[in-house]
């Protein structure tokens, strides 16, 4: 296990801001445990967000809306996808946007109503279902589980056109459907996947080492069969996720280094505090949350050396990103990994 940071990819330029607009959502995902009370962000921090993107040395810039389940508040969205837009024509600046859900909400008429502004979706789902229902409980119980219509609503997505990812988390224990989930999303129609591996949760040697086997053995045979699946893992250019270069503005205005650990903030609580930068009234450029990352590796680690259980569970995540990093880097370089990612 990996206790000093080996040599890590750097990110110069910040060009991607992820917005929480609303921590409700109608699952209970097991990976995604954060406090729900607070408010969803108010239009005025949500200008304030954009406005900090803004200030990114780069171009194009991209908003990322996130959750909870963004589409709850889809009138927000819109707002900022508008007020971004007018930013962008008044300094003669390009600006996309992704929209993260579960796939609840996303049918034709949300589909229609983005549609113009060229949004992207990165789809949470997990493939079979029953990974999917243990792994994204709805957060009330006794009603049938929604998963036709997640299908339903994904091959809608399919149909339309527009450009999409589906992020599919394995947890440890259920490493060996990983191959048959990806089939499911291929048999659809889907043609980009991300393989995530679950964070938060423990990932001893073993387990490891089947996760990525049972990948590489998918995506070879894959090619012997002429199936090429567009994996999204080398595009996204954040091992170890843990340590996202993508900053994330919470619903309250604070603004945290990275993009996943407010979701993972009773968890893993220590990093919370180590990723915290300030407010949206503190931070005044998206160069100043550039990070350090052998540094924040190091604080991490630091932060959880009085809990011996999760500090094993933070090294075993980054040690995740590392070796999640180095695999598909290896898989692209043998022309494995398809479609856009094959010429990226």
């Amino acid at each position: 296990m990996l206790n000093s940071p080996p040599r890590l990819k750097e990110y110069d330029q910040l060009g991607s801001l992820m917005v929480m607009l609303t921590r409700a959502c109608q699952m209970a995902c097991v990976y995604c445990v954060y406090d729900r009370s607070l408010p969803a962000m108010t239009p005025r921090d949500l200008k304030r967000s954009i406005d900090l993107l803004f200030t990114a040395e780069c171009d194009p810039v991209r908003l990322q809306f996130f959750g909870g389940e963004p589409l709850l508040r889809l009138d927000l969205l819109l707002g900022g996808i508008r007020y971004a837009e007018k930013l962008s024509r008044a300094a003669g600046r390009s600006v996309r946007y992704t929209v993260t859900s579960n796939g609840l909400l996303l049918d034709r008429r949300v589909l229609d109503r983005l549609a113009p502004y060229g949004v992207d979706y990165l789809v949470s789902f997990d493939g079979g279902r029953a990974a999917q229902e243990a792994q994204r409980p709805l957060l009330k119980k006794g009603g049938p589980y929604p998963y036709r219509r997640i299908l339903d609503n994904i091959s809608g997505l399919v149909r339309s056109g527009q450009d999409f990812f589906v992020n599919m988390v394995t947890s440890p224990e259920r490493a060996a459907e990983v191959e048959r989930s990806a089939e499911l999303l291929l048999e659809m129609g889907v043609g980009r996947i991300r393989f995530a591996y679950r964070m938060g949760a423990l990932w001893r040697k073993g387990a490891a080492a089947d996760y990525f086997s049972r990948i590489g053995r998918l995506l070879r045979r894959l090619r012997r069969e002429g199936r090429m699946v567009s994996v999204f893992n080398p595009l996204c250019m954040d091992e170890p996720d843990l340590m996202s270069p993508t900053p994330t503005v919470d619903c309250d205005g604070r603004v945290y280094l990275g993009s996943v650990v407010p979701a993972l903030e009773r968890i893993l609580p220590p990093l919370k505090g180590v990723c915290d930068a300030g407010t949206l009234g503190t931070v005044r450029r998206m160069q100043d949350l550039r990070q350090d990352r052998r540094r924040l590796w190091n604080r991490f680690l630091a932060s959880c050396a009085g809990d011996r259980a999760l500090l094993e569970i933070v090294r075993s995540n980054l040690q995740m990103g590392v070796l999640s990093d180095a695999f598909f880097d290896r898989m692209r370089e043998f022309g494995l990994t398809g479609g856009r990612d094959a010429a990226a």
